[in-house]
C-alpha cells in the first residue's frame, strides 16, 4: 500500500472517530524495546511524524484516551520501517495483554471463566469508545467461544492484531497455554461484523 493510500486511510478514521486508553499503545513500544535496536524505534517514530503524528506514543498517559487513528498509524509504520506482515502483527497483538498493568489488574479480579468471557464487553468499553462486543458462544464441552465485534472497522491489519490480543487474553482467562484465535468473519470480506473464534486445548 502506497504511503499516500495510508495517509488517505488515517485520515478517514480520524474523521469517524473513535479514541483507545494510552495503555495499549504503551505495550506495543515496550514490546518493541525489547525486540528491536534504538535505530528502529527512531525510523517508527520519523514515519509516525510522515504521517502527521507528532505526539511521542512513549510520553503518553496509560489512562487517558487517544484517537484509535494513532494507533493505526503505528501498526502502519511498524509495517514500513520493519516489513513486518500479519504473522508479525498478530504476535505483537499477543504480547500487548502482557505487558499492560490494566490487563494484569483486570485478570486478577476474575473468578471463573464464563464469568471472564461475560465480561468482555465491559472490559472493551474500558478501553475503547467505541465498537461493541457481544458474548453470544461460550461452549466449554467443545472448548470454544465467540466474541462478536460491531461497529469498528479501522483496518484488516488491525483485525490481525486483535486476533492476537484476544488469544493471550483467553489464555489468561482460561489458564491454558494451546489457545488459537482466528477472524471467522470480517466487515472488510462483506460481513456485518467481526466473528473471532477462539478454541483451546
Amino acid at each position: 500500500m502506497a504511503e499516500e493510500n495510508k495517509v488517505e486511510i488515517l485520515k478517514k478514521v480520524r474523521e469517524t472517530g473513535g479514541n483507545v486508553k494510552g495503555a495499549c499503545t504503551r505495550a506495543i513500544f515496550e514490546y518493541l524495546r525489547i525486540t528491536l535496536e534504538e535505530k528502529k524505534i527512531k525510523e517508527i517514530k520519523e514515519k509516525l511524524k510522515f504521517y502527521g503524528y507528532s505526539l511521542d506514543p512513549e510520553k503518553i498517559s496509560p489512562v487517558r484516551m487517544y484517537p484509535l487513528d494513532f494507533e493505526l498509524a503505528i501498526l502502519f509504520a511498524i509495517q514500513e520501517v520493519l516489513g513486518w506482515q500479519e504473522k508479525e502483527i498478530k504476535e505483537l497483538g499477543r504480547n500487548v495483554p502482557k505487558l499492560s498493568f490494566i490487563v494484569k489488574f483486570f485478570i486478577r479480579y476474575l473468578v471463573n471463566l464464563e464469568l471472564g468471557y461475560k465480561s468482555s464487553p465491559v472490559y472493551w468499553r474500558s478501553h475503547f469508545d467505541i465498537g461493541k462486543v457481544e458474548t453470544p458462544e461460550f461452549n466449554l464441552k467443545d472448548k470454544y467461544l465467540v466474541l462478536i465485534l460491531k461497529n469498528f472497522d479501522l483496518h484488516p491489519i488491525y483485525c490481525v492484531f486483535l486476533t492476537g490480543y484476544f488469544e493471550t487474553m483467553a489464555k489468561f482467562i482460561l489458564n491454558r497455554e494451546k489457545v488459537e484465535c482466528f477472524e471467522e468473519e470480517c466487515t472488510f470480506k462483506g460481513f456485518p461484523y467481526h466473528k473471532f473464534i477462539i478454541q483451546w486445548d
